[in-house]
């Protein structure tokens, strides 16, 4: 195994300070290992502190783990082993191995941020090193930077102190301008809801949390800055003075490029005509845009960096990290978690095999990013690397299309970004549990609908908006993807364009190939199951043999999927498919934190296969029940009860608010409702 820090941040899962990290590189069982009560970890309400009984502490298991922890600082600080901080951080760590004393919790946070200072500079550093309430104000020190932490106490009625924070304000601007560049910091002031300019006016405090959200915000991707890049480089190559344009850190990742001098403003310009081919945007070849990707989007160690230390512990998925994100929505919160499962993605090479990458991505997508606050225009980052010349970039997703009908069905639709060819991804979302997440209420109604299985009750919700994503393309295969309720999205997606007509069938799907990839997701009806592998078999179809693959993953002990009737594919002549197959997953390592969740939320494939998990093929038609499973019938008993109160006071809620199904944050907006806030900038309404 392969320590780094989001690893082992991984397993320590907001453990208590005090807890005694161990970690073992050759263990059979997880390498790492937090001795606290299993109740304390996140998401657990912590009414009371549960005690764990004290043991001594292992001489030999202790030196291990020290010596690995000592072993990770030092790859991870790399050339800055050498500052005085890392070396008496190292220094104190050996004094803990001398004498006996274990590697806590507490000390692997602070270590973190240490180090993590280390690799800063200037108004950075600070916000690593310190607490989320200090106060900065500008610095006259030259050889400390541009920016200190001054706290006031009652001070802050003095008039001095709002000069200071003016200043300090008006500087951090000035420094993120030339940096990023003056588009992209203000989308991440309206993103992060920080305004700057009126802070300047009003001599507001500026705060270390401002600086960790606008690094943030500034960290994200997208699509857009790409282009903007493109754009005014085009100009240079015809004009030297237009370099002064280029935000700070993109110059002197071109320049790092082309090996030249930043300063050299004639050279950037030659050396412009020379590299680049005067065309659009959208007809540059592979090798230019894996150029822009790599001067203008972050790579792993710098979205790292951009947390500031901050790392969210745990798994993070499309689960709330914090208890109170799931009464309150917290973009700030839900963004983070968003770039952590990017950095997950970009590292992946460091995880798995090649081989693992597609169904890592279908589920990291599913189980993941399409909870998030994610936005039309916005990138993803994949796994798989392109050798361009001498180096490797990413392939990366745009997100082109939002589809919210706000009746149980939100997906999202992802095209790859640049010229080299990739799979169109349609994702669907499951059942948002979270009162704050969008649209919640109504997922929970369609998977109480007692009369059918889950996501019939507005199963032809976006019909329309369906329709044109599966012609977006008429040659690129498209991959339908979802977890638990967005599989049965995925599942009746081919099907709500198929009719059966009196002399029979005919269909709306374009001639193209089109995968379709469950995990842990509920059945469909049966009658569906045999109208589609009647299709099958029909003149109708003959243009599509052989087009569609069929893949369900299921996690052992999961009583999700055996809810409904049947799969999609089962009865079906397996000679007109790609490809069909049911897949079982169990985990062979119990204790390993992405599969020691409860069955419907592992995520076995950010594990390594037959290492961590196996796979077991399972005859789909085995899975078909023709009478209903007492997951099934439990499911519409409490439907019964539960599906007209909760479709009632929909209605009513909708009534009363005036704004349809399109309810954001069911809690959040009754809450909004009569404390206004200004609208976050790209939220779908």
């Amino acid at each position: 195994m392969n320590l780094t820090f989001p690893r082992l941040f991984e397993s320590l899962n907001y453990c208590r300070d005090s807890t005694t990290i161990l970690i073992d590189l050759k263990s059979k069982a997880y390498p790492i290992q937090a001795q606290d009560h299993w109740l304390y970890g996140k998401r657990s309400l912590r009414y009371f502190t549960p005690t764990v009984e004290q043991t001594a502490v292992d001489h030999r298991k202790n030196h291990k783990t020290i010596r690995a922890f000592v072993s990770l600082i030092q790859n991870f600080v790399g050339e800055h082993k050498h500052s005085p901080e890392i070396v008496e951080l190292i220094r104190s760590l050996r004094h803990l191995r001398e004498e006996n004393l274990p590697l806590t919790a507490k000390k692997v946070r602070s270590a973190y941020r240490v180090c993590v200072a280390a690799k800063l500079t200037d108004y950075r550093k600070i916000a690593a090193l310190g607490r989320d309430t200090d106060r900065i104000i500008s610095s006259s020190d030259d050889q400390g930077g541009r920016f200190k932490v001054h706290n006031v106490g009652l001070e802050w009625f003095n008039d001095a102190v709002y000069e200071e924070n003016k200043q300090a304000t008006t500087d951090l601007k000035e420094i993120l301008t030339k940096e990023w560049g003056a588009k992209r910091l203000k989308r991440a002031e309206e993103r992060r809801g920080i305004d700057l300019d009126a802070r300047i006016r009003d001599g507001t405090t500026l705060r270390v949390s401002d600086i960790n959200q606008l690094m943030l915000g500034l960290a994200d991707y997208y699509f857009e800055d790409l282009s903007k890049c493109w754009k005014t480089l085009q100009t240079i190559r015809e004009d030297a003075s237009k370099v002064a344009e280029l935000p700070g850190r993109t110059l002197r990742r071109l320049c790092k490029e082309w090996a030249i001098d930043p300063s050299n403003t004639h050279e950037i310009s030659e050396q412009a005509k020379a590299r680049l081919q005067a065309v659009s945007f959208n007809k540059i070849d592979k090798e230019t845009f894996a150029l822009l990707q790599r001067v203008v989007l972050l790579d792993a160690e710098e979205l790292e960096l951009a947390m500031h230390g901050r790392w969210l512990e745990g798994v993070v998925d499309g689960l709330q990290t914090h208890m109170s994100a799931y009464f309150i929505r917290n973009i700030d919160l839900e963004d983070q978690e968003r770039l952590q499962m990017y950095h997950t993605i970009l590292t992946a090479h460091e995880r798995m095999d090649e081989e693992q990458f597609e169904p890592f991505f279908d589920e990291i997508l599913t189980k993941g990013l399409v909870k998030k606050d994610i936005q039309e225009g916005m990138l993803i980052p994949a796994p798989w690397k392109d050798p361009i010349e001498d180096k490797s970039s990413h392939r990366f997703y745009a997100i082109l299309k939002k589809m919210r009908t706000g009746m149980a069905k939100l997906g999202y639709f992802l095209t790859g970004a640049g010229p080299v060819r990739q799979k169109d991804i349609l994702m669907y979302r499951s059942t948002a549990s979270a009162p704050s997440s969008i649209d919640s209420l109504t997922t929970l109604i369609t998977d109480l609908f007692p009369f059918d299985p889950p996501a019939y009750f507005w199963r032809y919700a976006g019909d329309e908006a369906e329709k044109r994503i599966l012609n977006h393309s008429r040659t690129k295969p498209l991959r339908i993807i979802g977890h638990s309720l967005g599989g049965s999205h995925a599942q009746l997606l081919l099907l709500n364009q198929i009719a059966k007509k009196e002399l029979g069938f005919e269909h709306n799907l374009p001639v193209k190939n089109y995968e379709i990839v469950t995990f842990d997701s509920p059945k469909i009806k049966l009658q569906c199951v045999e109208v589609f592998a009647e299709w099958l078999q029909s003149e109708s179809a003959s243009n599509l043999l052989r087009r569609i693959s069929i893949t369900h993953y299921t996690s052992k002990h999961d009583p999700v999927p055996f809810a409904g009737e049947a799969l999609l594919g089962a009865q079906a002549d397996e000679t007109k498919l790609k490809e069909l197959k049911v897949v079982k997953l169990t985990p062979k390592v119990t204790d390993h934190p992405m599969l020691s969740y409860h069955p419907h939320g592992r995520h076995f494939f950010r594990t390594r296969l037959n290492s961590d998990f196996v796979e077991e093929a399972v005859d789909i038609d085995t899975t078909t029940c023709r009478k209903w499973h007492i997951i099934e019938v439990v499911r519409r008993i409490v439907g019964f009860i539960l599906f007209p109160i909760l479709w009632l006071y929909n209605e009513i809620k909708n009534l009363i608010f005036g704004i349809g199904h399109h309810l954001d944050a069911e809690i959040s907006k009754v809450w909004e409702k009569f404390y206004p806030q200004e609208a976050l900038p790209g939220t779908t309404v």
